[in-house]
């Protein structure tokens, strides 16, 4: 039958001036049962169900990762919407607690960042245009690994709140907080950044002509594949075999890596589409087949 345009509304809008200043380039959300508090401290909400998410993070090129709270956005009275609002909205943002306030009297909830976090050079330089974000949880440090429109791949850490029974954090906990380690990785833009499913402190980024796997701890890539003939536009892991990387490249093609079988060359390659660059990846498997989806710069979506 004919295709059906559904119109959604959006449940909640971020307020305009207390968002980013530049276009958002990526969405995550925080790991289940994670919740950043108005300090900018990452803490885990024991008592909440396994699966339970509340909050999510953006990052833009402003050089600014905002964590935003849906408990906050959701609709409520004038007399309920201070004190629900309150407890996660950084209390340093006197601007932004005002303009909530004035809102609230309106019978109105204005969606404001619980907290928002810089992303500085090491060098003081500037801020880091970053274009990918990838977060885990206080179990695996509290680190947020970022990808940059500069081709560098970043490392930062996330102040946390210690879970119940462990050791007390040192009294300058609060100084951890911020970017640790700024990697130059390629000579353009990355266009992709994604954590291998079976090794949680490796990452892959793509971007130029060539394909890098990082892992936490590590100066320089443990691999770096030799220059496509063609530019690199996305990247994925295969969801089912460790060491299997999917890239797409601009002439419409994907490349298939084996690191297990060789690293000098693809195991094999096709082509999805003529005429067009395949700009986004994503793969399934299931118990008895594999989908690789691809979305290409004209807006075609193939399977």
């Amino acid at each position: 039958g004919a295709a059906t345009t559904v119109t959604l509304l959006p449940a909640a809008t971020s307020a305009i001036e207390f968002s980013h200043k530049r276009a958002v380039t990526d969405i995550c959300w925080l790991p289940a049962r994670h919740e950043v508090t108005a300090a900018c401290k990452l803490r885990l909400d024991e008592s909440g169900a396994p699966w339970q998410a509340w909050q999510c993070a953006t990052m833009a090129a402003d050089g600014y990762i905002l964590f935003w709270d849906l408990r906050s956005a959701r609709k409520a009275t004038a007399a309920s919407a201070p004190r629900s609002t309150e407890r996660r909205r950084d209390p340093t943002d006197k601007e932004a607690a005002e303009a909530a306030e004035q809102a609230a009297k309106r019978d109105e909830i204005l969606w404001v960042p619980v907290c928002r976090m810089g992303l500085s050079k090491l060098d003081g330089s500037g801020e880091l245009s970053c274009n990918f974000l990838q977060l885990s949880g206080i179990a695996a440090g509290s680190k947020l690994f970022c990808a940059t429109e500069e081709g560098e791949f970043c490392v930062a850490e996330l102040a946390h709140v210690q879970p119940a029974g462990a050791p007390p954090l040192p009294d300058d906990a609060n100084e951890m907080s911020g970017v640790k380690a700024v990697f130059q990785g390629h000579y353009g833009p990355c266009t992709a950044l994604m954590r291998s499913p079976f090794q949680k402190d490796v990452h892959l980024t793509v971007g130029d002509w060539s394909f890098n796997v990082w892992k936490d701890g590590v100066a320089s890539p443990v691999f770096t594949s030799p220059f496509s003939a063609e530019r690199l536009t996305a990247g994925c892991w295969s969801p089912s075999r460790a060491g299997v990387i999917l890239v797409a490249k601009s002439d419409g093609s994907v490349d298939v890596w084996d690191l297990t079988d060789r690293s000098h060359e693809p195991s094999t390659s096709f082509n999805v589409v003529g005429g067009a660059a395949v700009t986004s990846l994503a793969m399934w498997a299931g118990p008895s087949s594999q989908l690789l989806a691809a979305g290409d710069d004209l807006g075609t979506l193939h399977v």
